[in-house]
């Protein structure tokens, strides 16, 4: 169930004896869909810095259960893939169009959805179709995650998202390149696996 406004998100709760420990979000999201429902813990990643999980984070200490949402991932040939943290499709060639779903608001070093939550039921779509110049400029603000609002980015919030491209573009699920497609259809899961933190 997704977050309410006015809410708490989660509940207290520590993480269960002999639950696994993940360093980052493609490992967590393949356990996520092999054991629905399980809590665990995440200590590194692009869902760990969104939760402001850092370095010296200690799992067996954490006083919080949060759900996290899943994202379903379909290539056009049928293939499917799940993401925790994020999907890219294309690639920051000056002049290109990329576009990131985002459950997490970190990607890398970048903070790409900047009002992404992993556990609201809803995924940040944001789309960058760029000039040279403006590219640059997005890529340069996306480290403060204040490339949006902008006239040639596009942004919107769904719990199912198709993106669809003349030719085909490589996609990324949590930093792991697995294809290239011209349409990629993405549903949220919601609360698909609880994190301790």
């Amino acid at each position: 169930m997704p977050i309410e406004k006015g809410h708490e998100w989660g509940r207290a709760g520590a993480l269960p004896p002999h639950a696994p420990v993940f360093s980052n979000d493609a490992d967590l999201a393949a356990w996520a869909v092999q054991h629905p429902g399980s809590t665990v813990a995440v200590t590194a990643g692009d869902l760990a810095r969104t939760l402001g999980v850092g370095v010296r984070f200690n799992p067996s200490r954490a006083s919080h259960i949060v759900p996290i949402d899943l994202l379903r991932v379909e290539l056009d040939d049928g293939r499917v893939e799940h993401a925790i943290g994020h999907v890219r499709i294309g690639t920051w060639l000056i002049g290109s169009r990329v576009t990131y779903v985002m459950n997490a608001a970190w990607c890398g070093d970048l903070n790409v959805g900047p009002r992404a939550h992993p556990g609201d039921g809803r995924a940040d779509l944001i789309d960058l179709h760029l000039d040279r110049r403006a590219q640059i400029q997005a890529r340069r603000r996306m480290r403060t995650g204040t490339h949006i609002p902008h006239p040639q980015v596009g942004v919107r919030r769904a719990d199912t998202l198709e993106v669809v491209r003349d030719r085909p573009l490589s996609v990324a699920v949590d930093g792991q390149h697995i294809g290239r497609a011209r349409n990629v259809q993405i549903t949220v899961q919601d609360a698909q696996v609880y994190l301790a933190v």
